[in-house]
């Protein structure tokens, strides 16, 4: 007990250094001007810690598996998977990377008006028990198309973890807190996923062992970590704030209703419980700008993606390193990337913004794409790819709490919520097909890709910067009003 004791004050460290302004952006603000809140500014912000300890924790914990089985094809390859499954000739390892987009991105719409539904403790416990059954049937296929299929099915399970959790995560914060939230959550997820390579170097050892090969392995051993998380998971997400109070040692009634009281007083949709509607589901669609969310997603996720399915490849073949040097490489990148995070978000939630940290992370990636591409010294070269990962990785967070910023209500969220990981998804085919085999050693076309998907991206920021910016003036004159909310304003 000492021992978990110790690591819950930890946590509670780590987000008490990131979030010192928090009650200065609302916590003790009431819907009714006349209610004094009756917890104090501590006693406030243990309980939005409590909220930490479980929410953040658990979500980074599951979408850091779901990142690791995700972008463990790269260390497969390396460890005997290409030649054993003859990936090595024509597309069929560009195949097996991008067939996990496509049910990714076809369920996604039915998937987020189903899991508005049920649960999303038991919903995204579940499908993380469902690929990681996946993962172990992994191990002991024998041609490529089976392996074809099981990322199919793989990317239909782990597109449904998003469809749950990041409304959830969304409907627990205020809108100038919720970016530290999604970036500590996903820089958990990408410490997991660091150790992705690190354990496939260890897992791969085993090679021989029951007359399995070492690749074989780390698909075994990294669906039984997935049963792991899947439990862990269980016990630490919770619901939504309405009745959070029922969950297993969480928050009191009283804890929750101040919960509630914070949430309405900055957007005033934390109480909703509608119905399912298609109707209702479907009308944002009329609104062009949420269209420009995923756009952004998918120019952002297209460079993350190709750097982590490509990284130990790359490491290996473009800058020579062995096989266990581009496992073990691979990961201080990510590291790094998670540093950066912390630091833009801690930015975006503390000055209000979002779209100028989308384009300086953008410059970050293209400067280190230019030096991996066009600089021959290997430090050089490795110093350029922790730039561009720590640039993609931290406008994923980024995007997410920019989308956030700028929505009300269950189903809109739900909505805009499905159509930025559509969008992620069909960065992720992109990201597949860019590092071709053929380009090797230098990929130079993957680079260009990536460098104008960069540019594409500050693009459509700028653009939106420049509407909502119109808006918010029209919104302060009276003219308009701006998501059915009397005062709301669009983060910028």
């Amino acid at each position: 007990m000492h021992t978990k004791d110790k690591a819950l004050e930890n946590v509670d460290e780590f987000i008490e250094d990131i979030d010192n302004a928090q009650v200065e952006q609302g916590a003790a603000i009431s819907t009714d001007s006349k209610y004094v809140e009756e917890f104090t500014e501590e006693e406030q912000r243990k309980i939005i810690h409590k909220v930490d300890r479980r929410l953040v924790t658990g979500l980074g914990l599951l979408m850091g598996m779901c990142l690791m089985d995700r972008t463990n094809l790269g260390s497969t390859s390396i460890a005997g998977m290409s030649k054993d499954l003859g990936l090595e000739s024509g597309f069929k390892y560009s195949l097996v990377l991008l067939i996990f987009f496509v049910p990714y991105v076809l369920v996604q719409l039915p998937v987020n008006a189903i899991a508005q539904n049920v649960s999303p403790r038991h919903f995204s416990c579940g499908v993380t028990m469902c690929w990681g059954a996946l993962m172990v049937g992994a191990a002991f296929v024998d041609e490529w198309w089976h392996l074809m299929i099981i990322r199919a099915l793989l990317g239909a399970f782990e597109s449904s973890l998003y469809a749950s959790l990041l409304p959830l995560l969304s409907a627990w914060y205020t809108r100038y807190d919720v970016h530290k939230r999604f970036s500590i959550s996903y820089f958990i997820s990408c410490l997991i996923a660091a150790l992705g390579p690190v354990l496939a170097c260890g897992f791969m050892q085993m090679d021989g062992l029951s007359g399995l090969a070492g690749w074989r392995y780390i698909f075994l051993m990294e669906g039984v970590l997935n049963f792991a998380a899947a439990i862990i998971g269980w016990l630490l997400l919770v619901e939504y704030p309405k009745g959070s109070h029922k969950c297993w040692m969480f928050l009191t009634e009283k804890e929750e209703a101040f919960i509630i009281r914070r949430i309405d007083a900055d957007r005033g949709d934390a109480a909703e419980d509608i119905k399912f509607n298609l109707r209702e589901f479907l009308r944002p669609a009329k609104d062009w700008k949420v269209f420009t969310y995923p756009m952004m997603f998918l120019m952002s996720t297209c460079v993350s993606y190709s750097i982590a399915f490509f990284l130990p490849i790359i490491l290996q073949s473009k800058l020579k390193f062995g096989v266990t040097a581009a496992q073990a490489l691979s990961t201080p990148p990510y590291v790094v990337a998670g540093i950066w995070m912390h630091f833009t978000a801690w930015s975006g939630d503390r000055y209000h913004i979002r779209g100028p940290l989308v384009i300086s992370n953008c410059l970050l990636s293209i400067v280190g794409l230019a030096l991996l591409g066009w600089v021959a010294s290997p430090g050089v070269q490795y110093f350029g790819v922790i730039l561009v990962t720590s640039g993609s990785n931290a406008n994923v967070p980024t995007n997410l709490a920019w989308l956030a910023n700028n929505i009300r209500g269950k189903w809109k969220r739900s909505f805009c919520n499905a159509l930025l990981i559509m969008g992620g998804g069909i960065g992720g085919i992109v990201g597949s097909l860019v590092f071709r085999s053929q380009d090797a050693p230098t990929y130079r076309p993957g680079i260009v890709a990536s460098i104008v998907a960069s540019i594409i991206t500050m693009g459509f920021a700028v653009v939106l910067m420049l509407r909502m910016h119109i808006l918010n003036k029209k919104a302060a004159t009276g003219a308009i009003v701006l998501e059915e909310l009397s005062g709301f304003k669009y983060t910028l």
